[in-house]
């Protein structure tokens, strides 16, 4: 959880949202059955596509008083183990936060992308349709789609001729 020192004093309220959402989140995180982590996620406010895989160890780190969803993952998404999507980050209570200020933005990951095992995703990014990311991969800008990035920073590897599978076009536009 990123913790916003400027934040105003919180009543109980905002405690229990925040604890709520904080279980919801480490539920989607371990539970071992695929249909309750989903619904766990989507309790905490993570807006969930259609025949979506979220493999187990999916990391949220987000500031938890924000009631605004900032995670939104399309249809037939495949995100596999010890993915971790970064929505906030700030330096806290260190002196460089005379210097720098607070990062937040949301993650928008589009129908049919795949995101490999290890692969960190930065605020303010879009994987698009049809998007592979590379296992370990640490995506800080948004990735086109039908494209493949790998690395760290994550670079463009290589695109998807989807004229090349007929299956693929038709499937994106259902």
């Amino acid at each position: 959880m990123a913790y916003s020192p400027n934040a105003p004093e919180l009543g109980w309220r905002d405690f229990l949202f925040m604890a709520r959402r904080k279980l919801l989140n480490l539920g989607g995180r371990f539970f071992p059955y695929l249909p309750i982590r989903l619904q766990c996620l989507r309790m905490a406010g993570v807006l969930l596509g259609r025949n979506v895989y979220i493999g187990e160890d999916l990391i949220i780190s987000e500031i938890l008083e924000d009631r605004h969803p900032h995670i939104i993952i399309g249809d037939r998404v495949a995100i596999a183990q010890r993915v971790t999507i970064v929505t906030a980050s700030n330096p806290n209570y260190s002196h460089l936060s005379k210097f720098f200020e607070g990062i937040q933005g949301r993650v928008e990951i589009q129908d049919d992308a795949w995101v490999g095992a290890g692969a960190i995703i930065l605020s303010n990014v879009t994987i698009g349709r049809g998007a592979i990311v590379a296992a370990g991969a640490v995506v800080a800008e948004s990735v086109s789609e039908y494209t493949v990035v790998g690395g760290v920073p994550a670079r463009i590897i290589r695109k998807i001729d989807v004229a090349v599978k007929p299956s693929l076009a038709r499937s994106a536009h259902p």
